[in-house]
Protein backbone atom coordinates (compact mmCIF):
# COMPACT_ATOMS: atom_id res chain seq x y z
CA UNK A 1 0.00 0.00 0.00
CA UNK A 2 2.92 2.40 0.62
CA UNK A 3 4.67 1.78 -2.42
CA UNK A 4 0.89 2.29 -4.49
CA UNK A 5 0.39 5.21 -2.05
CA UNK A 6 4.15 6.34 -3.54
CA UNK A 7 3.64 5.49 -7.22
CA UNK A 8 0.51 7.62 -7.60
CA UNK A 9 2.43 10.75 -5.95
CA UNK A 10 5.16 10.27 -8.72
CA UNK A 11 4.86 13.44 -11.44
CA UNK A 12 5.05 12.44 -14.69
CA UNK A 13 8.11 13.33 -16.69
CA UNK A 14 7.64 15.58 -19.26
CA UNK A 15 6.58 14.37 -22.86
CA UNK A 16 7.57 17.72 -24.23
CA UNK A 17 10.64 19.62 -24.68
CA UNK A 18 14.05 18.52 -26.18
CA UNK A 19 15.19 14.61 -26.49
CA UNK A 20 17.65 13.26 -23.49
CA UNK A 21 18.51 9.26 -22.97
CA UNK A 22 21.52 8.59 -21.14
CA UNK A 23 23.07 5.83 -22.84
CA UNK A 24 23.64 2.35 -20.13
CA UNK A 25 24.27 -0.34 -22.77
CA UNK A 26 25.52 -0.32 -26.62
CA UNK A 27 25.62 -3.56 -28.68
CA UNK A 28 24.90 -4.83 -32.19
CA UNK A 29 21.94 -6.70 -33.77
CA UNK A 30 23.21 -8.78 -37.04
CA UNK A 31 20.88 -6.92 -39.78
CA UNK A 32 20.02 -4.01 -37.86
CA UNK A 33 23.59 -2.23 -36.70
CA UNK A 34 23.70 -0.59 -33.59
CA UNK A 35 21.26 -0.42 -30.29
CA UNK A 36 21.72 1.69 -27.31
CA UNK A 37 19.05 1.48 -24.27
CA UNK A 38 18.76 3.87 -21.75
CA UNK A 39 15.69 5.45 -19.92
CA UNK A 40 14.65 8.59 -21.63
CA UNK A 41 14.70 11.35 -19.03
CA UNK A 42 12.80 14.16 -21.25
CA UNK A 43 11.17 14.51 -24.59
CA UNK A 44 9.71 12.28 -27.58
CA UNK A 45 11.66 9.94 -29.77
CA UNK A 46 9.69 8.77 -32.90
CA UNK A 47 11.20 6.75 -35.83
CA UNK A 48 13.14 8.79 -38.23
CA UNK A 49 14.18 11.31 -36.01
CA UNK A 50 17.73 12.99 -36.07
CA UNK A 51 19.51 13.08 -32.98
CA UNK A 52 22.59 13.75 -31.35
CA UNK A 53 25.43 11.33 -29.26
CA UNK A 54 27.20 13.49 -26.94
CA UNK A 55 29.89 14.26 -25.87
CA UNK A 56 31.25 12.64 -28.83
CA UNK A 57 29.39 14.99 -31.19
CA UNK A 58 27.98 12.09 -33.36
CA UNK A 59 24.58 12.29 -35.55
CA UNK A 60 22.58 9.13 -36.36
CA UNK A 61 19.04 8.41 -36.98
CA UNK A 62 16.58 6.43 -35.95
CA UNK A 63 15.46 3.60 -37.23
CA UNK A 64 13.39 1.42 -34.66
CA UNK A 65 12.42 1.48 -31.17
CA UNK A 66 11.10 -0.65 -28.88
CA UNK A 67 9.88 -0.17 -25.34
CA UNK A 68 10.23 -3.50 -22.84
CA UNK A 69 11.04 -5.12 -26.25
CA UNK A 70 7.76 -4.57 -27.44
CA UNK A 71 8.40 -2.53 -31.07
CA UNK A 72 6.59 0.76 -31.26
CA UNK A 73 6.83 4.00 -33.57
CA UNK A 74 7.14 6.46 -30.57
CA UNK A 75 8.71 6.16 -26.88
CA UNK A 76 8.08 9.19 -24.37
CA UNK A 77 10.00 10.11 -20.45
CA UNK A 78 10.21 7.71 -18.28
CA UNK A 79 9.84 4.85 -20.41
CA UNK A 80 12.92 2.06 -20.69
CA UNK A 81 13.69 2.15 -24.55
CA UNK A 82 15.69 0.68 -26.88
CA UNK A 83 16.98 2.78 -30.12
CA UNK A 84 18.19 1.69 -33.17
CA UNK A 85 20.10 4.08 -35.06
CA UNK A 86 21.40 4.16 -38.49
CA UNK A 87 24.68 6.10 -39.07
CA UNK A 88 26.70 5.13 -36.33
CA UNK A 89 29.32 2.49 -35.21
CA UNK A 90 29.33 0.32 -32.04
CA UNK A 91 32.62 1.35 -30.73
CA UNK A 92 31.53 5.08 -31.43
CA UNK A 93 28.70 5.01 -28.06
CA UNK A 94 29.51 4.09 -24.87
CA UNK A 95 27.92 3.86 -21.77
CA UNK A 96 27.50 7.45 -20.56
CA UNK A 97 27.02 9.04 -23.61
CA UNK A 98 23.32 10.85 -24.13
CA UNK A 99 21.36 11.09 -26.84
CA UNK A 100 19.71 14.16 -27.43
CA UNK A 101 17.90 16.22 -29.45
CA UNK A 102 20.20 18.33 -32.11
CA UNK A 103 21.76 21.52 -30.31
CA UNK A 104 19.54 21.43 -27.00
CA UNK A 105 22.44 20.42 -24.79
CA UNK A 106 25.95 20.83 -24.24
CA UNK A 107 28.43 18.91 -22.89
CA UNK A 108 30.75 20.27 -20.54
CA UNK A 109 33.70 19.53 -18.02
CA UNK A 110 33.17 22.28 -15.63
CA UNK A 111 29.86 22.14 -13.82
CA UNK A 112 28.96 24.89 -10.85
CA UNK A 113 27.00 23.01 -8.11
CA UNK A 114 25.32 23.01 -4.53
CA UNK A 115 27.53 20.06 -3.18
CA UNK A 116 26.10 17.95 0.37
CA UNK A 117 28.44 15.79 2.33
CA UNK A 118 27.10 12.88 3.91
CA UNK A 119 27.29 13.18 7.91
CA UNK A 120 29.09 10.16 8.04
CA UNK A 121 32.07 11.15 4.93
CA UNK A 122 35.18 12.46 6.34
CA UNK A 123 36.05 16.41 6.31
CA UNK A 124 36.83 16.76 2.17
CA UNK A 125 39.21 19.51 1.34
CA UNK A 126 39.12 21.99 -1.64
CA UNK A 127 40.44 20.07 -4.84
CA UNK A 128 39.64 16.93 -3.60
CA UNK A 129 39.98 14.17 -5.92
CA UNK A 130 36.24 12.22 -6.46
CA UNK A 131 34.03 10.07 -8.42
CA UNK A 132 30.90 12.07 -10.35
CA UNK A 133 27.84 10.03 -10.95
CA UNK A 134 25.45 11.64 -13.32
CA UNK A 135 22.56 9.70 -15.54
CA UNK A 136 24.83 6.85 -16.15
CA UNK A 137 28.49 8.86 -16.63
CA UNK A 138 30.74 8.53 -14.34
CA UNK A 139 33.85 10.71 -14.89
CA UNK A 140 36.62 11.38 -12.27
CA UNK A 141 37.18 14.84 -11.01
CA UNK A 142 38.14 17.60 -8.34
CA UNK A 143 36.05 19.03 -6.11
CA UNK A 144 36.65 23.15 -6.31
CA UNK A 145 35.08 24.72 -3.13
CA UNK A 146 34.39 28.44 -3.65
CA UNK A 147 33.75 29.85 -0.45
CA UNK A 148 36.12 27.34 2.04
CA UNK A 149 38.66 25.28 2.27
CA UNK A 150 37.13 22.18 3.83
CA UNK A 151 33.39 21.16 3.78
CA UNK A 152 32.43 19.45 6.86
CA UNK A 153 30.45 16.33 7.02
CA UNK A 154 26.83 17.20 6.96
CA UNK A 155 27.13 20.56 5.75
CA UNK A 156 26.77 21.93 1.98
CA UNK A 157 28.43 24.74 -0.16
CA UNK A 158 29.03 26.02 -3.51
CA UNK A 159 31.44 24.09 -5.62
CA UNK A 160 32.79 23.97 -8.99
CA UNK A 161 33.08 20.33 -10.77
CA UNK A 162 36.59 19.86 -12.61
CA UNK A 163 36.09 17.07 -14.44
CA UNK A 164 38.52 15.03 -16.48
CA UNK A 165 36.10 14.30 -19.48
CA UNK A 166 32.96 15.89 -20.56
CA UNK A 167 29.07 15.45 -19.46
CA UNK A 168 25.68 16.30 -20.75
CA UNK A 169 24.15 17.61 -17.72
CA UNK A 170 20.77 19.89 -17.17
CA UNK A 171 19.90 23.17 -14.46
CA UNK A 172 18.92 21.14 -11.32
CA UNK A 173 20.07 17.84 -11.94
CA UNK A 174 21.21 15.51 -9.30
CA UNK A 175 24.28 13.95 -8.61
CA UNK A 176 26.38 11.33 -6.67
CA UNK A 177 29.66 11.75 -5.08
CA UNK A 178 32.00 9.18 -4.28
CA UNK A 179 35.82 9.31 -2.87
CA UNK A 180 38.92 8.45 -4.98
CA UNK A 181 39.83 5.54 -2.92
CA UNK A 182 38.45 3.59 -1.02
CA UNK A 183 35.46 4.15 -3.03
CA UNK A 184 32.54 5.12 -0.86
CA UNK A 185 29.37 7.42 -1.00
CA UNK A 186 30.41 10.89 0.62
CA UNK A 187 27.69 12.81 -0.68
CA UNK A 188 25.87 14.18 -3.84
CA UNK A 189 24.50 17.77 -4.67
CA UNK A 190 22.71 19.65 -7.36
CA UNK A 191 23.67 20.88 -11.01
CA UNK A 192 23.42 24.82 -10.94
CA UNK A 193 25.63 26.21 -14.12
CA UNK A 194 25.78 23.26 -16.30
CA UNK A 195 28.34 24.76 -19.05
CA UNK A 196 30.15 27.18 -16.46
CA UNK A 197 33.22 29.11 -16.85
CA UNK A 198 36.37 28.36 -14.84
CA UNK A 199 35.96 30.44 -11.44
CA UNK A 200 38.42 32.26 -9.23
CA UNK A 201 37.55 31.12 -5.43
CA UNK A 202 35.77 33.39 -2.95
CA UNK A 203 34.19 35.98 -5.28
CA UNK A 204 31.27 37.36 -3.80
CA UNK A 205 30.19 38.06 -7.55
CA UNK A 206 30.27 34.36 -8.75
CA UNK A 207 28.49 33.47 -5.07
CA UNK A 208 26.07 35.67 -5.71
CA UNK A 209 25.32 34.43 -9.24
CA UNK A 210 24.85 30.95 -7.94
CA UNK A 211 22.33 31.97 -5.33
CA UNK A 212 20.33 33.73 -7.86
CA UNK A 213 20.19 30.71 -9.69
CA UNK A 214 19.40 28.56 -6.94
CA UNK A 215 16.94 30.64 -5.64
CA UNK A 216 16.05 33.92 -7.31
CA UNK A 217 12.95 34.52 -8.98
CA UNK A 218 13.13 33.41 -13.02
CA UNK A 219 12.69 37.24 -13.40
CA UNK A 220 16.22 37.71 -11.16
CA UNK A 221 17.35 34.67 -13.17
CA UNK A 222 16.80 36.23 -16.35
CA UNK A 223 18.67 39.58 -14.92
CA UNK A 224 21.58 37.54 -14.23
CA UNK A 225 21.99 36.48 -17.48
CA UNK A 226 21.48 39.34 -19.32
CA UNK A 227 23.67 41.71 -17.01
CA UNK A 228 26.52 39.00 -17.03
CA UNK A 229 26.35 38.38 -20.86
CA UNK A 230 26.28 42.20 -21.46
CA UNK A 231 25.21 40.82 -24.75
CA UNK A 232 21.66 40.25 -26.78
CA UNK A 233 20.54 37.16 -25.64
CA UNK A 234 16.91 35.30 -27.81
CA UNK A 235 14.49 33.18 -25.60
CA UNK A 236 16.27 30.01 -26.73
CA UNK A 237 19.32 30.79 -24.69
CA UNK A 238 18.01 32.33 -21.93
CA UNK A 239 15.42 29.61 -21.47
CA UNK A 240 18.75 26.64 -21.85
CA UNK A 241 20.28 29.16 -19.75
CA UNK A 242 17.64 29.55 -16.62
CA UNK A 243 16.27 26.49 -17.03
CA UNK A 244 12.61 27.96 -17.85
CA UNK A 245 10.33 26.97 -20.50
CA UNK A 246 10.92 29.30 -23.72
CA UNK A 247 6.89 30.18 -23.06
CA UNK A 248 7.89 31.42 -19.55
CA UNK A 249 11.37 33.20 -20.96
CA UNK A 250 8.85 35.12 -23.12
CA UNK A 251 6.41 36.31 -20.55
CA UNK A 252 8.43 37.73 -18.30
CA UNK A 253 10.10 39.59 -20.81
CA UNK A 254 7.28 41.35 -22.01
CA UNK A 255 7.02 42.20 -17.44
CA UNK A 256 10.48 42.90 -17.45
CA UNK A 257 9.72 45.45 -20.56
CA UNK A 258 7.08 46.84 -18.67
CA UNK A 259 9.04 48.10 -15.89
CA UNK A 260 11.97 49.11 -18.22
CA UNK A 261 14.53 46.43 -16.90
CA UNK A 262 14.95 45.06 -20.63
CA UNK A 263 14.96 45.97 -23.78
CA UNK A 264 13.17 43.46 -26.62
CA UNK A 265 14.02 43.14 -30.19
CA UNK A 266 12.39 41.24 -32.76
CA UNK A 267 14.35 39.75 -34.71
CA UNK A 268 12.77 37.83 -37.80
CA UNK A 269 10.33 35.09 -35.41
CA UNK A 270 12.76 35.33 -32.79
CA UNK A 271 12.91 37.82 -29.52
CA UNK A 272 16.16 39.24 -28.27
CA UNK A 273 16.67 40.84 -24.62
CA UNK A 274 19.19 43.26 -23.56
CA UNK A 275 19.62 44.67 -19.66
CA UNK A 276 18.75 47.98 -20.33
CA UNK A 277 21.56 49.60 -18.82
CA UNK A 278 23.47 47.62 -21.12
CA UNK A 279 21.46 49.14 -24.06
CA UNK A 280 21.87 52.47 -22.12
CA UNK A 281 25.44 52.19 -22.73
CA UNK A 282 25.38 50.94 -25.98
CA UNK A 283 23.68 54.21 -26.83
CA UNK A 284 26.31 56.19 -25.37
CA UNK A 285 28.69 54.34 -26.93
CA UNK A 286 27.43 54.54 -30.41
CA UNK A 287 26.62 58.81 -30.48
CA UNK A 288 30.13 59.02 -29.01
CA UNK A 289 31.84 57.56 -32.20
CA UNK A 290 28.92 58.87 -34.68
CA UNK A 291 29.71 62.27 -33.08
CA UNK A 292 33.54 61.45 -33.48
CA UNK A 293 33.49 60.45 -37.33
CA UNK A 294 31.00 63.30 -38.09
CA UNK A 295 33.61 65.69 -36.57
CA UNK A 296 36.33 64.01 -38.68
CA UNK A 297 34.68 63.16 -41.83
CA UNK A 298 31.84 66.07 -42.22
CA UNK A 299 30.81 65.76 -45.77
CA UNK A 300 30.66 61.44 -45.43
CA UNK A 301 26.66 60.03 -44.50
CA UNK A 302 27.41 58.27 -42.13
CA UNK A 303 29.25 55.56 -40.05
CA UNK A 304 29.51 52.43 -41.83
CA UNK A 305 27.01 49.27 -40.47
CA UNK A 306 29.14 46.74 -40.57
CA UNK A 307 32.17 48.70 -38.82
CA UNK A 308 30.28 49.99 -36.33
CA UNK A 309 29.20 46.09 -35.70
CA UNK A 310 32.50 44.79 -35.83
CA UNK A 311 34.17 47.33 -33.41
CA UNK A 312 31.24 47.14 -30.68
CA UNK A 313 29.65 43.90 -31.20
CA UNK A 314 31.58 41.74 -33.11
CA UNK A 315 29.71 38.68 -32.11
CA UNK A 316 26.08 39.50 -32.89
CA UNK A 317 24.69 38.60 -35.88
CA UNK A 318 23.88 41.35 -38.84
CA UNK A 319 20.48 40.56 -38.93
CA UNK A 320 20.28 41.07 -34.95
CA UNK A 321 22.25 44.30 -34.97
CA UNK A 322 20.21 45.84 -37.68
CA UNK A 323 17.53 44.92 -35.02
CA UNK A 324 19.21 46.91 -32.32
CA UNK A 325 20.00 50.18 -35.12
CA UNK A 326 16.36 50.35 -35.53
CA UNK A 327 15.35 50.12 -32.17
CA UNK A 328 17.96 53.36 -31.67
CA UNK A 329 16.36 54.86 -34.48
CA UNK A 330 12.73 54.57 -32.92
CA UNK A 331 14.22 55.88 -29.72
CA UNK A 332 15.86 59.25 -31.76
CA UNK A 333 19.01 58.15 -31.10
CA UNK A 334 20.15 57.39 -34.59
CA UNK A 335 19.56 57.74 -38.16
CA UNK A 336 19.77 54.78 -40.30
CA UNK A 337 20.88 54.68 -44.19
CA UNK A 338 21.26 51.86 -46.41
CA UNK A 339 24.46 51.13 -45.26
CA UNK A 340 25.69 53.36 -42.98
CA UNK A 341 24.18 55.77 -39.53
CA UNK A 342 24.45 58.87 -38.65
CA UNK A 343 23.25 60.88 -35.28
CA UNK A 344 20.26 62.72 -36.23
CA UNK A 345 20.52 65.70 -38.51
CA UNK A 346 24.35 65.30 -39.17
CA UNK A 347 25.98 65.50 -42.46
CA UNK A 348 23.06 67.09 -43.97
CA UNK A 349 24.40 70.50 -43.99
CA UNK A 350 28.37 70.93 -44.56
CA UNK A 351 30.43 73.06 -42.90
CA UNK A 352 30.50 76.72 -44.71
CA UNK A 353 33.68 75.98 -46.13
CA UNK A 354 33.35 73.08 -47.82
CA UNK A 355 29.80 74.50 -48.78
CA UNK A 356 31.99 76.83 -50.89
CA UNK A 357 34.03 74.41 -52.76
CA UNK A 358 30.95 72.68 -53.26
CA UNK A 359 28.97 75.28 -55.15
CA UNK A 360 32.42 76.18 -56.92
CA UNK A 361 32.76 72.36 -58.02
CA UNK A 362 29.33 71.86 -58.95
CA UNK A 363 29.27 75.53 -60.87
CA UNK A 364 32.38 74.11 -63.12
CA UNK A 365 30.26 71.29 -64.21
CA UNK A 366 27.01 73.18 -64.89
CA UNK A 367 28.72 75.72 -67.01
CA UNK A 368 30.71 73.29 -68.69
CA UNK A 369 27.35 71.23 -69.68
CA UNK A 370 27.93 68.60 -72.56
CA UNK A 371 31.83 69.33 -71.97
CA UNK A 372 32.70 68.50 -68.17
CA UNK A 373 36.03 68.64 -66.87
CA UNK A 374 37.46 65.58 -65.94
CA UNK A 375 37.71 65.22 -61.47
CA UNK A 376 41.73 65.94 -61.04
CA UNK A 377 40.80 69.49 -63.38
CA UNK A 378 38.21 70.49 -61.57
CA UNK A 379 40.08 69.77 -58.05
CA UNK A 380 42.83 71.75 -59.84
CA UNK A 381 40.93 74.51 -60.90
CA UNK A 382 39.11 75.34 -57.42
CA UNK A 383 42.84 74.92 -55.26
CA UNK A 384 41.14 71.34 -53.81
CA UNK A 385 44.03 69.52 -51.72
CA UNK A 386 44.09 66.31 -53.28
CA UNK A 387 43.73 64.41 -50.10
CA UNK A 388 40.42 65.98 -49.27
CA UNK A 389 39.33 65.14 -53.06
CA UNK A 390 37.78 61.82 -53.00
CA UNK A 391 35.58 63.03 -49.80
CA UNK A 392 34.15 65.77 -52.10
CA UNK A 393 33.31 63.48 -55.01
CA UNK A 394 31.61 60.94 -52.68
CA UNK A 395 29.34 63.79 -51.28
CA UNK A 396 28.23 65.01 -54.84
CA UNK A 397 27.80 61.64 -56.41
CA UNK A 398 25.77 60.91 -52.72
CA UNK A 399 23.80 63.89 -53.52
CA UNK A 400 23.19 63.22 -56.77
CA UNK A 401 24.98 66.87 -57.81
CA UNK A 402 27.01 64.89 -59.87
CA UNK A 403 26.61 61.62 -61.79
CA UNK A 404 28.98 59.52 -63.10
CA UNK A 405 28.80 58.43 -66.66
CA UNK A 406 31.76 56.44 -67.40
CA UNK A 407 35.56 56.01 -66.09
CA UNK A 408 36.26 59.74 -64.70
CA UNK A 409 33.22 61.12 -66.61
CA UNK A 410 30.69 62.71 -64.60
CA UNK A 411 28.12 65.20 -65.88
CA UNK A 412 26.12 67.68 -63.71
CA UNK A 413 22.74 66.10 -63.20
CA UNK A 414 20.89 69.22 -64.74
CA UNK A 415 23.09 68.55 -67.69
CA UNK A 416 22.47 65.12 -67.62
CA UNK A 417 19.08 65.63 -67.54
CA UNK A 418 18.88 68.28 -70.07
CA UNK A 419 21.17 65.96 -72.73
CA UNK A 420 18.42 63.18 -72.02
CA UNK A 421 15.56 65.15 -72.98
CA UNK A 422 17.67 66.40 -75.85
CA UNK A 423 18.23 62.75 -77.61
CA UNK A 424 14.89 61.37 -76.38
CA UNK A 425 13.08 64.00 -78.13
CA UNK A 426 15.73 63.73 -81.50
CA UNK A 427 14.33 59.99 -81.11
CA UNK A 428 10.75 60.61 -80.75
CA UNK A 429 11.17 62.47 -84.52
CA UNK A 430 13.52 60.23 -86.24
CA UNK A 431 13.26 56.85 -83.96
CA UNK A 432 16.86 56.14 -84.37
CA UNK A 433 20.45 58.09 -83.63
CA UNK A 434 23.52 57.40 -84.27
CA UNK A 435 26.55 58.54 -82.08
CA UNK A 436 27.74 61.47 -84.38
CA UNK A 437 23.86 62.78 -84.59
CA UNK A 438 24.39 62.77 -80.85
CA UNK A 439 27.52 64.72 -81.11
CA UNK A 440 26.25 67.28 -83.51
CA UNK A 441 22.81 67.85 -81.04
CA UNK A 442 24.99 68.37 -78.08
CA UNK A 443 27.57 70.37 -79.79
CA UNK A 444 29.85 68.17 -78.17
CA UNK A 445 33.21 65.57 -78.67
CA UNK A 446 32.66 61.71 -79.51
CA UNK A 447 34.55 61.49 -76.38
CA UNK A 448 31.65 62.57 -74.47
CA UNK A 449 29.04 61.44 -77.21
CA UNK A 450 29.56 57.67 -76.95
CA UNK A 451 29.91 57.28 -73.05
CA UNK A 452 26.67 59.36 -72.91
CA UNK A 453 24.67 56.79 -75.06
CA UNK A 454 26.10 54.15 -73.57
CA UNK A 455 25.14 55.38 -70.08
CA UNK A 456 21.57 55.78 -71.29
CA UNK A 457 21.64 51.96 -72.67
CA UNK A 458 22.66 50.83 -69.34
CA UNK A 459 19.92 52.66 -67.60
CA UNK A 460 17.36 51.48 -70.45
CA UNK A 461 16.20 54.65 -71.76
CA UNK A 462 17.82 53.61 -75.41
CA UNK A 463 18.87 50.16 -76.70
CA UNK A 464 22.07 50.00 -79.05
CA UNK A 465 20.73 48.26 -82.57
CA UNK A 466 24.00 47.86 -84.72
CA UNK A 467 25.76 51.20 -84.47
CA UNK A 468 22.29 52.76 -83.65
CA UNK A 469 20.33 53.67 -80.83
CA UNK A 470 16.66 53.43 -80.46
CA UNK A 471 14.48 54.64 -77.61
CA UNK A 472 13.43 51.62 -75.53
CA UNK A 473 10.96 54.02 -72.85
CA UNK A 474 7.86 55.61 -74.89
Amino acid sequence: KALDRAVQEVEERPATGPVRLPVDRVFTVAGFGTVVTGTLVSGTINEGDTLTVLPEGLVGRVRSLQVHKQKTHSARAGQRVAVNIAGLEREAVRRGSVLTSPGAFSASRLLDARVFLLPTAKPLKNRARIRFYLGTAEVMGRLVLLDRDELSPGSSTYAQLRLEEAVVAARWDRFVLRSFSPVQTIGGGVVLEPVAERHKRFREEVLTRLRTLETGSPADKIMQQLGGAQVLLDTGSLAAATGLTPEEVVRLAGELAAAGQVKVLPVDHQLFLADTRFYEDLKQKIESLLAAHHQEFPLREGYPKEELRSRLLPHVPGRVFQALLQALSEDGVVTVFGQTVALPGAGRVPPPAAQKVLAEIAALYREARFQPPAWEEAVARVKLPREEAGEYLAYLLRTNILVKIGQDLFFHAEALQEAQDMIVGLLKRQGEITVAEVRDLLKTSRKFALPLLEYLDEKRVTRRVGDRRVLLKK
